[in-house]
């Protein structure tokens, strides 16, 4: 079975060390806008004299590329209009431990998708050594280290990519100190996968894996909370 076809199950699980439950779920309340790079090496179906596959397919990608696949998976799914975003949509991260959802927004921030999910997913695998400082009454911050699977899905949906990244995480959570009148608090958070590569397949159903998928994946937000 496929490992994206456990994404419904997987998603956002996590082992995340945080300092306080109430900084944690600050960190929680803040949209990330992502933004992933890589390139998808395929092996190549030619093959020379000597019947050996000639050198591989490389394609670059990047977040637009991510869109396209979720507005022709999402218009398949008949959850989109269209296959394709409008200018300026972006993909947005919501969660770093418990569950973890991604979403499509417009330029001013108007949801598109609230949830694709079924197209993308974000598995933290494990999270080791953290650091903190200062509390609740004070500015504070917090660097997480672990490892998380990036997926990218689209067999189940009129599509053949079905592709997995893993790589080394650090999630760094900041926080000022609370207002004094509202209890407000101004929160961010960034995300980042690095040096980052798995297998995966762009063939039609069970074909095989036939690809390999490296590059980095990031989501930066911020917020006020309390």
């Amino acid at each position: 079975m496929s490992r994206k076809k456990l994404v419904g199950v997987l998603v956002g699980v996590a082992l995340l060390a945080c300092g306080t439950e109430k900084l944690c779920a600050q960190a929680q309340d803040i949209n990330e806008t992502c933004t992933f790079t890589g390139t998808i090496i395929i092996q190549n179906t030619n093959t020379d004299i000597n019947l050996n596959p000639k050198s591989p397919l490389m394609l670059k990608v990047t977040t637009k590329d991510l869109l396209a696949v979720i507005g022709r998976a999402e218009y398949y799914s008949t959850n989109y209009p269209s296959t394709n975003f409008p200018s300026g949509a972006k993909l947005i991260k919501n969660g770093t431990q418990g569950f973890v959802q991604f979403s499509v927004w417009g330029k001013t921030n108007n949801v598109l998708i609230d949830d694709c999910t079924d197209v993308v997913g974000l598995d933290v695998v494990d999270i080791g050594a953290w650091t903190a400082a200062n509390g609740l009454t004070g500015s504070y911050t917090e660097t997480d280290y672990g490892d998380a699977d990036f997926y990218i899905f689209e067999n189940d949906t009129g599509g053949v990519v079905d592709l997995t990244m893993s790589g080394y995480l650090v999630n760094t959570i900041k926080n000022s100190p609370p207002n004094k009148n509202s209890g407000m608090v101004n929160s961010s958070q960034a995300f980042t996968i690095k040096a980052a590569g798995g297998t995966g397949s762009t063939l039609t159903g069970d074909a095989g894996e036939n690809a390999v998928l490296t590059g980095s994946f990031s989501a930066k937000g911020t917020a006020q909370t309390f």
